[in-house]
């Protein structure tokens, strides 16, 4: 199979695993406030029958409701930035609310593996001129290969850093690794071909691992240097 189809039927399976996870945490928001809504019907059929409304649960159910409108307010703009990042291949991203964004659309496979993720993040913007979209792939594709190559309970470390020329991004899974996928591990070095960077692997005296991903400040410069 040719990089160019590989990278075809990868973006797919990436963009649809991550569509298909978050837009069922969307549908247990909306669950919660079907039930939110079902409860604050019961109580104004209790009032419509003459017994005092319980104006306090009722202010109470209100306020959960508006809660999780806003919950799922802000998962379905994080969704949104997400699918528009196939619209332009390459722009200025700023990396940590790049990587913040991602974190939330990737918590539902973290979750169901009872993995824990730990962050750190610079206190000075990071900008690039990359690839948005094959960037967030790159980065996800390192989450869900340790997540495969590990037992459940697996903690998870991502770190950004800014690095002469770039940036770097270490994902790293501080407990033993059983067995990588090769075919994953072995995708991994084109999506970075194409971003300009490169992964290296680096294994934990424990039996961790580390994936460090090294970006160019700027995407078009790097691969019109490489071509």
């Amino acid at each position: 199979m040719s990089e160019e189809k590989l990278l075809r039927e990868k973006g797919l399976a990436f963009f649809g695993s991550i569509t298909a996870s978050f837009s069922h945490e969307i549908n247990n928001v909306m669950t919660i406030i079907n039930e939110f809504a079902g409860l604050m019907e019961d109580l104004l059929r209790v009032a419509d029958q003459g017994r005092p409304p319980q104006l306090e649960r009722l202010g109470g159910i209100s306020e959960r409701i508006g809660t999780q409108v806003k919950r799922g307010e802000k998962m379905i703009k994080r969704l949104n930035r997400f699918s528009h990042t196939i619209d332009e291949t390459v722009k200025t991203i700023d990396l940590s609310d790049l990587l913040k964004d991602l974190i939330a659309l990737s918590e539902r496979p973290r979750t169901l593996r009872r993995a824990r993720m730990e962050t750190r993040f610079p206190e000075e913007t990071i900008l690039l001129v990359s690839n948005p979209f094959l960037l967030q792939q790159a980065i996800f594709s390192c989450i869900d290969l340790i997540l495969d190559a590990s037992h459940d309970n697996q903690l998870l470390r991502l770190i950004l850093e800014k690095q002469d020329g770039g940036a770097r991004i270490t994902i790293a899974g501080e407990e033993p690794i059983v067995k990588t996928d090769d075919t994953a591990l072995s995708f991994l070095p084109i999506l970075m071909e194409e971003l300009g960077g490169k992964v290296d692997v680096i294994p934990f005296d424990n039996g961790g691992l580390s994936l460090v991903l090294s970006l160019p400040y700027s995407i078009t410069d790097t691969v019109m240097f490489q071509k």
